[in-house]
């Protein structure tokens, strides 16, 4: 094969690897793999129609971003959120999401702005149409606190929160999203405020609302925890 063919042939091998990372990433966080849950490569190949060295390199991507464990001489198994690890979370969580929401109210222009504002108007379509008993939100831009942290202009910050807080936060997220109706409408008035301080260029404001928010949305994971309503999701 000459040196065309290899690079052809890489760059698909990535696509495969790519296809494979995001239908594992999205299995594990909405549950469809359940916490815990030991993988056999032999069986998820076949689910999803690859072989297993494409397989193993998304394994390995997801081990890095912490929704799997990597056991020695049995394989990966997914991650298993239990009260004690979603409490660090949260913790890291309000410490420094804050403080990114601090640089990304200094850093944001108009335009960032001006989409933080639609981006929250939407958001509050969702809440309205489902009566406020969800509030469901898509990875990346059109998750609220992805795109503030991702607007503070600090890399580091960028890449900490993104590869060992954000998809253990979603998986946290989506079991208060189903189970807490009121939640979901306080949670759409917490990010509205958070919102205007933004607008304002209120830094400290900003910071303090987003440690609130997350730390309110801990108490309300945490009341689950202890009446053993998560106990076969996260816990």
């Amino acid at each position: 094969m000459d040196k065309t063919n290899n690079l052809i042939a890489d760059k698909h091998h990535k696509t495969i690897t790519d296809r494979i990372y995001h239908q594992l990433k999205d299995d594990i966080v909405k549950g469809a793999l359940l916490q815990g849950q030991k993988i056999g490569e032999t069986n998820l190949a076949k689910k999803y129609n690859t072989s297993r060295g494409p397989l193993r390199e998304a394994l390995q991507r997801l081990e890095g971003i912490h929704l799997v464990n990597r056991i020695p001489n049995a394989g990966y198994r997914v991650v298993t959120m239990g009260y004690q690890k979603a409490r660090e979370l949260y913790q890291a969580r309000e410490l420094i999401e804050g403080y990114a929401a601090r640089l990304a109210t200094e850093a944001m222009s108009e335009s960032d702005i001006e989409g933080l504002r639609r981006l929250i108007a939407g958001h509050e379509e969702i809440v309205l149409r489902s009566d406020g008993e969800a509030y469901i939100q898509e990875e990346g831009n059109q998750d609220f606190h992805f795109y503030i942290y991702s607007r503070c202009k600090n890399d580091w910050l960028i890449n900490c929160i993104t590869n060992n807080i954000y998809y253990l936060m979603r998986i946290c997220r989506l079991s208060l999203s189903f189970r807490t109706a009121s939640r979901a409408t306080i949670a759409i008035k917490e990010h509205n405020a958070i919102v205007e301080a933004i607008v304002d260029r209120d830094a400290d404001l900003a910071e303090m609302l987003v440690q609130r928010h997350i730390s309110a949305s801990w108490k309300t994971l945490e009341k689950k925890f202890n009446a053993g309503e998560l106990l076969q999701e996260i816990g």
